[in-house]
């Protein structure tokens, strides 16, 4: 999906909320986003002119996105359904991006909260991230390198020390931080474990059910 957003941003496929209002067609498949029709009742409450509506939408969409294998979404109050592959989302609201704001300005992360973790990615360079305190592994399985400019994933995660940031003094005795390069002098690197997935149970993308909410 990383790649799939990339290309949505080069490719410009992204809508204003200007032109989401505007009425502007889904950039992916070409719907209307805003169809004014209202959602789906729940279908046992469906007459049978509305099932048989709900089914020929149903069938369009298993037409077009059948080997997608990824979730659909929708804006509430209107019918049209996306899907999460093939359809950049919705741009926020303005009320929901007030929203988001007030939430992180409200989140402070102490630097005392914060233990340091060298990664060695698929490229073979290691970089180091931080993550809470809490966590007694490091749950990323996918970050940017900065060395190759491409995320890549996380092939081992060793944990250095607590109650540092991320740029540490490498002079701090409680940190056992050396003073060396972030980067690593990068090992044969393995395209096939690019995407930190490894193993068939991770490989697999289940389709889900997911309703965006937008207000104006």
């Amino acid at each position: 999906m990383e790649e799939q957003r990339q290309q949505w941003q080069q490719e410009g496929a992204y809508l204003s909320l200007v032109e989401l209002e505007a009425g502007e067609p889904c950039r992916g498949c070409g719907q209307s986003l805003l169809d004014g029709l209202g959602g789906w009742a729940p279908l046992n409450q469906l007459t049978p002119e509305q099932r048989g509506e709900y089914d020929r939408a149903e069938k369009l969409f298993r037409e077009r996105h059948g080997d997608c294998r990824s979730h659909r979404w929708s804006l509430r109050g209107h019918r049209a359904t996306h899907c999460g592959y093939c359809c950049p989302p919705p741009p926020m609201s303005d009320r929901q991006a007030e929203r988001i704001a007030q939430i992180s300005s409200s989140a402070r992360v102490r630097k005392e909260d914060l233990d340091g973790w060298d990664l060695t990615l698929t490229c073979g360079h290691v970089v180091r991230r931080t993550q809470h305190r809490d966590h007694d592994r490091y749950t990323g399985r996918v970050t940017d390198c900065p060395a190759c400019g491409m995320r890549r994933g996380v092939v081992t995660a060793q944990r250095i020390v607590t109650d540092l940031a991320l740029s540490p003094s490498p002079l701090d005795s409680r940190a056992g931080w050396k003073n060396r390069n972030l980067c690593a002098v990068p090992a044969e690197h393995d395209p096939s474990l690019d995407l930190g997935l490894v193993g068939p149970a991770r490989m697999r993308r289940f389709a889900t059910w997911r309703k965006v909410s937008w207000s104006g």
